[in-house]
């Protein structure tokens, strides 16, 4: 039996190729591609979850890392509950994005939960940094940041349990009371 249904809005952000649409895909596909295919300029999926007694409708918005899209930042951003950056363990320039991105998440959402997604730790060889830096990153924001904020370290392509990520969203968003209150004519 479910108790209560909640809907919320995820919004991935984060540079091209680090893997925006592949945890889309992975998440609500169980598919991965090596294929890349640039998202113009956003991409919106529902993920339905039953966890804890409860039903959890995730309305996924993936945002395409393309400069010119900034201008509608304001639009795609509103409503939005947690803000998932992905970063690219091979790629420095994505862990950079993260402080062009968070000005206009701050400016537009408030203070959503803030999730790191550090990306391709399969491939630390060609790491072009340490998840050190990454948690230096989240203390740094985290002295301004008014909510949670968290950091998974993951494989899209190799690893299944991506559920457990948006579980443990799901378990915090819905015992969060400033949440439900927010949200409350989202509540079904």
């Amino acid at each position: 039996m479910v108790d209560t249904q909640y809907i919320f809005k995820i919004l991935l952000l984060g540079s091209s190729r680090t893997g925006k649409t592949s945890l889309i895909n992975k998440l609500i596909y169980q598919k991965f591609s090596e294929k890349y295919i640039p998202t113009t300029p956003v991409q919106i999926e529902s993920f339905p979850m039953q966890y804890a007694g409860n039903s959890f409708l995730f309305s996924i918005w993936e945002l395409g890392s393309q400069l010119s899209y900034k201008s509608l930042i304001e639009m795609y951003l509103r409503g939005t509950s947690v803000v998932i950056f992905l970063i690219d363990l091979t790629n420095f320039v994505s862990l950079n994005a993260v402080n062009d991105w968070l000005p206009q998440v701050e400016k537009h959402c408030g203070s959503p939960i803030l999730v790191f997604l550090v990306n391709k730790i399969d491939l630390t060889n060609e790491a072009d940094f340490s998840i050190s830096d990454v948690k230096s990153l989240m203390e740094k924001i985290s002295k301004t940041w008014s909510n949670e904020i968290f950091l998974y370290e993951y494989s899209i392509k190799n690893d299944d349990n991506l559920i457990e990520i948006f579980e443990n969203l799901g378990q915090l968003l819905s015992t969060s009371s400033e949440l439900e209150e927010e949200f409350e004519s989202e509540i079904i």
